[in-house]
C-alpha cells in the first residue's frame, strides 16, 4: 500500500524530518499514517494530545482532525476492546490540531500578563485593520508634518508630487506591512537605513546582485554569438561580410565578463560603456535569406543585453554610485522614522481599544518564546509538551512563523512542503526558508542531523499529464528560475491507475490562437480565446470523453461540473468566458466575482444608508430614486431637476413633492427610516428596509434572483458584525464603506449554491489543493503584473530600501544603483513564483489537461524562442526574462515530436527531442478554425441536466431559455457566440455594457484595425471615377481629409497602392461596369433563430432580427453581386483559408438581398486589400 518514500516519511525518527511532498503524492494520507502509528505503538505509544499539528487554514485544521478520528475509529473496528485507543478517539477531539493564528492567539492569552496586554483583547480581520491604518495613518503624517524633521523633509521631496501626499502614505503602510514578516522589524528598519558600503558596490550585497544578472546576460549573449560563428563556417560570402563584426563582439563581450567574474566593478562599467557595434557588410544575393535573418536576430540579441547592462546594471561607476547613496540617505532615514512613528502610534491605539491583529499575535508570540534568538524558558516548557510538531504547508511560511517553529523544536519537528507549490508569495510567504532546509538536510543522515525525503509518486492524474508537466518542467524550472533544479528526484511518477491508460484522446492538448491575421470587425483577443475554449469544451462534452468517478467506482461520460477553467487572474475574463459558453448552453460557476459593494443590489443599498444619514447627496439619491425599489423613471427624474436648476437635488425634489404623488410618498418613506435611523443599529435600520421596501422580493425576481437575495442578505450581516465589534451608528458604517470603497476593498460575496452542471471557472491560486478531472489552462499569453517594480521605493527582506535619485541641482530623478538590485532581485522572484503557479495549474489536472493562449505576435515570439531552443539548454537568462507564461510552453514544445507547426512559424532549425514522451498535441488555430457554431448538442443538455437549486418561481415559461438568444445579429456576427464583441456595421451587439477608452493625451499610430477602418471609408465616400491612377488616388484622399470624412490620421493611414489594386482588377473593369451598383447597403430582414442557434430548433416560429452592410452590392440581369471589402493580413498560401472563415458572413448577406429583392444572389466576392486578390466564395 505505502511506496518505500512514502515509508520512510512515515517512520523516519532521531532528528528533524523534512518530507518535500509533491502535487498529488498523497502526503496528507502519510501524515495521518504517521500519526497513527505513533499512537499505537507498541514500543513507545504516544498521546494524540502529544502531538502539535499546525497547518494555514481552519478548513485543512477540521480535515485532518477528522480524518485522524476517522482513521482512529477504523482501528477501533479491526479491535473493539482496545481501550487505549476509545481513549484516543476521545482526546482527538482535544488535541492541539491548530493554525498558526490559533495556536498564537491561545499561547498570547495566555501569556497576556507576561506581554503586559488584556487577555480579552479583540481580534481584528484585514479589513478592519486597513481602515484603522489609514485613520493612525493620517494622524501620524500630521505630526510628522508638524515636526519637520529634515530626515523626513526629504522623503517627501522624493515622495511628493504636488498634488496630494497619497503615495507618501502607501509607501509607509507597504513599508510597514512588509517588514511585519520579519521576526524583528525595528533590527530590520536599522539595517535598511545604514544603506551600503562606502567601498566598491561589488563588496556590498547589491552590487553582488547586479554583477550576477550582468554576468548572467554577457553569458547568454555570447552563448548567441558564439552559435552565430559556427554556423557561419565555410560560407564564404558570410565570412567576409558578417564574421569580423561578430568576432568583434565576442571579444568584447569576454572582455565585459572577465571583468564582471574579477569583481572589477569599475572596470565593468569601463568595459560596458566601450561597447561598439561594427557595422555589418552589405550580402548582395545570397540565397538563404532566413539565415541572415537569424544571424542578424542572434546578433541583435547581444545589443539588448549589452543595452540592459549599461543602462540598468552597470551605469554607475564606484564613486558615482557613493553620490547617489549620499543624495537617497537622508529620505531613507526619513522613511524609516515615519514607519516607527506610524508603528508606535498604531500599536497604542490598538491597546486603546483592546485589539490585536493577526501580525500581533505572531510578533508577541516571538517575543514570549525568543530572547536573543535563543528559546525562553516558556518556549522550552512548551516543547516539553510535544512529543513531536508536525508543520503542513511549510514552504508557505514567513520568518515570524519559522522563528516560531523554530523556538518550540527541539529536533522532533515535521515538516511537510513542497517549493514547487509556494505560490503565496503576495502573503509574504518565504519559500527559500522551506527550501534551505531541504537543502542542508541529507537523505541518508548521520546521528540526528536532519533527515529529507521526497515523495514524488503522483497518485492524481494520469501518465499524460504526468508527463507533460514533467517535460515542460524539466526544461524551465531551475535554480535561477523557479529557485528549485527540476532533476529526476523532483520529477512526477505515475502511482495512479486509470482505465485505457493509452488512449490518445488523452493527450495534452496545446491550443494557440493567432489572432495577428484577424479582421477588424473581430473580437478581442480574451474574447476569441474565451470562444475557442468554450467550443473545445462543447466538443469534449459531445464526444462524452469518458472520466473515471472513484467517489461511485464507475466511468461514464464527462460533465460540465467535471471541467474546471484556470487562469492567474479571471476576474476580469469571467464576463468574457460567461458569455462564451452560454452560447453553447453551458452555466458557469466563478470562484472569482466582484466584490459585494460592486453588485447592483448592494450598491443601491449603500447609495440608500448614505441617502437616510444625509439626503444632499445628489448621484446616492438619484441612483436611488431610479433603483427597482422606488422606480422612478427618467422622466421623472428630468422634471424634478427643472423644479429648480440651482439647488440640490433633495431641495428640487421637495418642491416637486408638493404636486408630485410619487415624489411625495418617496419622501415620506425616506422621512420614516431618518427617524428609525436615530435610535436603531444599522442593521435593524437594513432589514426595515429590506421589509418595507420588499428588496428581496423585488431582486429575487430579477435574473440571478437566488445570488441577488443572498448579496443582500450577506450585506445585512456584515451590518450585524459591524455592531457587534464594538461600533456603533449609521454615520460610522457608512464612512467604513466609504473608506473601504476609496481604498479599492470589498467584502467577499457569497456564490448562491451550483446545481453541480456548471463549468467552473477559478484562479489558480484558489485551485490549490483541489483537484479536476479535465483542467482548461487558459490566458497563457497575458504579461505579468510587475507594477510593483514601479514603486517610488521598492523594499527588500534581504537588500533593504532601493530608492531613485533625486537630484534637484541638475532637475533629474533615476534610480540608484541598490534600486536597480532590488529591481532585479525581486523581479526573478516574483517570475520564479510564476513559473511555481504554473506547475500548479498543470497539476491540478486528474485526467486531461488542455493550454490555451491568444496572440497577435505568435510568429515573433516563436522566432524568438526558436532561436533560444537552437542553443541545447535553455539559458537561464532568458527564462527568467520572459514576460508570460506562453514562454515556458512555446520554448520546450518547440522541440517536441508533436510540434511541427510551431517550428514552421519559428523559421529556425530546431533539434527534436526523440526521447520526448507522446504526450502533446499542438495546434496553432485561427478564430474561424477554433470554434464551431455554437449550440446545445444532446451531450450537453444531458450533462448539463440537474435539479433546481434555489427559488423557483411561480410561473414557468417553456421556452425561457429564448431568453439567451438575443432580438437582433448582426452578419458579421454569424459563424461567432451572439455575445462576441462586433465591430462596425451599425449595430449595437446585444446586451454590451458600453466601456470607455482611455484618453491619448498623445499621438499614437492607428491599430491595425484602425487602419482597416479607415480604407472602408475611404472606399465608401470616394468617388470611384477619379481613382484610375495613383495621382488620382492621392487627390481622392485629400478631398476626403478636407471634407473632414477622414480624418488627419485615417487619411495618412490609407495606402495608395492598395486602392489602386483594387480599381486595376479585373472585378472592378469588369464587374462593376455589369450593373447598378450600391454602395454601403444596409439591410433588415427577419430570419429563423434556429438558422445561427440550434437552441432554438425546438421553436421553428422563433425568428430574429438580421442587420448588417454590405460594402458593394452589383445589380446584374442574372442576379446581384455581392462585394465585401477584407483589410486582413494575409498572404497568397493562406487567402484561400481566410476567405473561408467568411462564408457565414457572405451567407447571411446572400439570404438578406434574396429576402429584400426576391432575386437571386449570382456571385459572392471578397476582394483583400493587402495583396490585391479576389476571391470568389460559393
Amino acid at each position: 500500500m505505502w511506496t518505500n518514500d512514502q515509508l520512510r516519511a512515515i517512520e523516519g525518527h532521531g532528528g528533524d524530518l523534512i518530507v518535500s511532498a509533491a502535487a498529488g503524492s498523497g502526503k496528507t494520507a502519510v501524515l495521518v499514517e504517521r500519526v497513527i502509528r505513533r499512537l499505537t505503538s507498541r514500543e513507545r505509544p504516544v498521546d494524540i494530545d502529544r502531538f502539535l499539528l499546525v497547518t494555514f487554514t481552519k478548513a485543512a485544521a477540521a480535515e485532518m482532525r477528522a480524518k485522524l478520528s476517522a482513521a482512529i475509529s477504523a482501528r477501533l473496528e479491526e479491535d473493539p476492546l482496545d481501550a487505549r485507543l476509545r481513549r484516543q478517539l476521545l482526546l482527538v477531539h482535544h488535541a492541539k490540531i491548530t493554525t498558526v493564528d490559533a495556536f498564537c492567539k491561545s499561547l498570547v492569552r495566555e501569556q497576556a500578563a507576561v506581554l503586559g496586554i488584556s487577555p480579552e483583547f479583540r481580534i481584528i480581520d484585514e479589513r478592519e485593520t486597513e481602515i484603522l491604518k489609514r485613520e493612525v495613518l493620517e494622524d501620524t503624517l500630521e505630526a510628522l508634518y508638524e515636526q519637520a524633521q529634515p530626515d523626513f523633509t526629504a522623503l517627501t521631496g522624493q515622495l511628493l508630487s504636488g498634488q496630494d501626499d497619497r503615495r507618501l502614505a502607501n509607501v509607509i503602510l507597504e513599508t510597514f506591512q512588509k517588514i511585519q514578516a520579519h521576526p524583528d522589524p525595528e533590527k530590520w528598519l536599522r539595517r535598511a537605513e545604514g544603506g551600503g558600503s562606502a567601498g566598491s558596490p561589488a563588496e556590498t550585497q547589491c552590487g553582488a546582485v547586479i554583477l550576477d544578472e550582468a554576468g548572467e546576460a554577457v553569458e547568454y549573449a555570447l552563448a548567441f554569438l558564439r552559435l552565430a560563428v559556427r554556423e557561419m563556417e565555410g560560407v564564404e560570402e558570410l565570412e567576409t561580410a558578417y564574421l569580423p563584426a561578430f568576432l568583434d563582439d565576442i571579444r568584447q563581450a569576454e572582455t565585459l565578463l572577465g571583468r564582471i567574474g574579477a569583481a572589477d566593478w569599475d572596470g565593468a562599467v569601463e568595459a560596458v560603456r566601450a561597447v561598439s557595434f561594427t557595422r555589418l557588410k552589405g550580402v548582395r544575393g545570397f540565397p538563404d535569406k532566413d539565415l541572415l535573418e537569424g544571424l542578424k536576430g542572434m546578433r541583435q540579441e547581444w545589443k539588448d543585453c549589452a543595452g540592459r547592462v549599461s543602462g540598468k546594471l552597470l551605469n554607475v561607476t564606484a564613486g558615482e554610485a557613493a553620490v547617489d547613496r549620499a543624495l537617497t540617505a537622508a529620505a531613507l532615514r526619513g522613511l524609516a522614522d515615519a514607519v516607527r512613528a506610524f508603528t508606535e502610534r498604531f500599536s497604542a491605539e490598538k491597546r486603546r481599544r483592546n485589539l490585536a491583529d493577526f501580525n500581533d499575535l505572531e510578533h508577541f508570540a516571538v517575543r514570549l518564546l525568543l530572547e536573543d534568538g535563543e528559546p525562553t524558558e516558556l518556549a522550552r516548557a512548551l516543547s516539553a509538551r510535544y512529543e513531536e510538531i508536525m508543520v503542513d504547508e511549510y514552504q508557505d511560511t514567513n520568518a515570524v512563523q519559522d522563528a516560531i517553529f523554530s523556538a518550540l523544536g527541539r529536533g522532533n519537528l515535521f515538516m511537510v512542503g513542497d517549493v514547487k507549490q509556494s505560490i503565496y508569495g503576495f502573503r509574504l510567504a518565504n519559500p527559500y526558508l522551506f527550501l534551505q532546509k531541504y537543502q542542508d538536510a541529507a537523505d541518508e543522515p548521520v546521528g540526528e542531523e536532519p533527515r529529507r525525503v521526497v515523495l514524488s509518486r503522483n497518485f492524481r492524474s494520469r501518465r499524460q499529464v504526468l508527463d507533460s508537466t514533467n517535460y515542460l518542467m524539466k526544461a524551465v524550472m531551475r535554480e535561477r528560475v523557479g529557485d528549485l533544479e527540476y532533476t529526476e528526484q523532483e520529477m512526477l511518477y505515475l502511482g495512479a491507475e486509470y482505465p485505457a491508460p493509452d488512449d490518445p484522446r488523452y493527450k495534452t492538448e496545446v491550443l494557440l490562437l493567432d489572432t495577428a491575421w484577424q479582421d477588424e470587425d473581430a473580437p478581442g483577443n480574451a474574447e476569441a480565446e474565451a470562444a475557442m475554449a468554450a467550443a473545445r469544451i462543447g466538443r469534449l462534452l459531445k464526444e462524452k470523453l469518458p472520466v473515471t468517478d472513484r467517489a461511485r467506482g464507475v466511468v461514464r461520460p464527462v460533465q460540465p461540473s467535471d471541467i474546471v477553467i484556470l487562469m492567474r487572474s479571471p476576474k476580469k475574463r469571467a464576463a468574457a468566458y460567461r458569455a462564451a459558453l452560454a452560447a453553447y448552453g453551458l452555466a458557469v460557476q466563478t470562484e472569482e466575482s466582484e466584490g459585494l459593494l460592486q453588485t447592483a443590489e448592494v450598491g443601491v443599498m449603500v447609495s440608500l444608508l448614505a441617502v437616510i444619514d444625509n439626503p444632499r447627496q445628489d448621484i446616492d439619491l438619484i441612483g436611488v430614486m431610479r433603483s427597482p425599489l422606488f422606480g422612478f423613471t427618467e422622466q421623472e427624474l428630468a422634471e424634478i431637476r427643472l423644479c429648480d436648476k440651482n439647488v440640490p437635488f433633495y431641495d428640487a425634489l421637495c418642491l416637486a413633492a408638493e404636486e408630485n404623488l410619487h415624489a411625495k410618498a418617496f419622501l415620506g418613506r425616506l422621512a420614516q427610516l431618518r427617524d428609525f435611523a436615530c435610535d436603531q443599529p444599522v442593521y435593524r435600520l437594513l432589514w426595515q428596509v429590506y421589509d418595507e421596501t420588499g428588496a428581496l422580493a423585488l431582486y429575487g425576481a430579477l435574473p440571478n434572483g437566488a445570488q441577488r437575495q443572498k448579496n443582500l442578505l450577506s450585506f445585512f450581516e456584515r451590518a450585524r458584525t459591524y455592531e457587534s465589534q464594538g461600533f456603533r451608528g449609521l454615520f460610522g458604517f457608512n464612512r467604513l464603506l466609504r473608506g473601504m470603497l476609496e481604498a479599492g476593498e470589498d467584502f467577499e460575496a457569497i456564490k448562491a449554491d451550483a446545481d453541480g452542471g456548471a463549468v467552473r471557472l477559478m484562479s489558480i491560486h484558489k485551485s490549490k489543493g483541489l483537484e479536476f478531472p479535465v483542467v482548461v489552462l487558459a490566458d497563457c499569453a497575458k504579461n505579468f503584473n510587475e507594477q510593483e517594480l514601479a514603486d517610488p521605493i521598492l523594499v527588500h527582506s534581504e537588500l533593504g530600501f532601493g530608492a531613485k535619485v533625486r537630484d534637484l541641482e541638475r532637475g533629474v530623478q533615476y534610480p540608484s544603483l541598490e534600486r536597480q538590485a532590488i529591481a532585479a532581485r525581486n523581479r526573478r522572484e516574483a517570475v520564479s513564483e510564476e513559473l511555481r503557479i504554473l506547475y500548479v495549474a498543470l497539476t491540478r489536472a486528474k485526467e486531461k489537461l488542455i493550454l490555451t493562449a491568444a496572440s497577435g505576435q505568435l510568429d515573433a515570439r516563436l522566432q524568438k524562442y526558436g532561436r533560444l531552443a537552437a542553443l541545447g539548454r535553455l539559458p537561464d537568462y532568458a527564462m527568467g526574462a520572459v514576460r508570460a507564461p506562453l514562454a515556458w510552453l512555446l520554448a520546450p514544445l518547440l522541440r517536441h515530436p508533436a510540434a511541427a507547426c510551431l517550428r514552421e512559424r519559428a523559421q529556425a532549425v530546431v533539434p527534436v527531442d526523440v526521447d520526448a514522451p507522446e504526450s502533446f498535441l499542438v495546434e496553432i488555430l485561427c478564430l474561424q478554425q477554433a470554434v464551431e457554431e455554437p449550440g446545445m448538442t444532446p451531450a450537453v443538455e444531458e450533462a448539463a441536466a440537474g435539479p433546481v437549486v434555489g427559488f423557483a418561481p411561480e410561473l414557468r415559461y417553456p421556452a425561457a431559455f429564448l431568453a439567451e438568444i438575443p432580438a437582433k445579429l448582426t452578419a458579421t456576427g454569424v459563424k461567432r457566440t451572439f455575445k462576441a464583441e462586433e465591430a462596425a456595421e451599425d449595430t449595437p451587439p446585444p446586451k454590451r455594457e458600453a466601456k470607455l477608452r482611455r484618453p491619448f493625451f498623445e499621438k499614437r499610430p492607428l491599430t491595425p484595425a484602425e487602419c482597416g477602418t479607415a480604407h472602408h471609408l475611404f472606399l465608401q465616400f470616394a468617388t470611384y471615377e477619379r481613382l484610375s491612377d495613383r495621382e488620382g488616388v492621392v487627390r481622392e484622399i485629400e478631398r476626403l481629409r478636407g471634407l473632414k470624412i477622414l480624418s488627419e490620421e485615417q487619411a495618412d493611414a490609407v495606402d495608395p497602392e492598395k486602392i489602386l489594386g483594387f480599381f486595376q482588377s479585373r472585378l472592378y473593369r469588369e464587374g462593376f461596369a455589369a450593373g447598378a451598383v450600391r454602395r454601403e447597403f444596409k439591410f433588415s430582414v427577419l430570419v429563423p433563430a434556429a438558422s445561427y442557434y440550434k437552441i432554438a430548433e425546438s421553436v421553428p416560429d422563433e425568428e430574429v432580427l438580421l442587420q448588417g452592410v454590405i460594402d458593394c452590392l452589383i445589380e446584374t440581369p442574372e442576379g446581384f453581386v455581392v462585394v465585401d471589402f477584407k483589410t486582413d493580413r494575409v498572404t497568397k498560401a493562406s487567402v484561400r483559408a481566410r476567405a473561408e472563415g467568411y462564408r457565414g458572413q457572405l451567407d447571411a448577406y446572400r439570404c438578406a438581398v434574396e429576402a429584400v429583392f426576391e432575386k437571386p444572389v449570382v456571385r459572392q466576392v471578397l476582394f483583400f486589400l493587402e495583396i490585391g486578390a479576389e476571391i470568389e466564395v460559393e
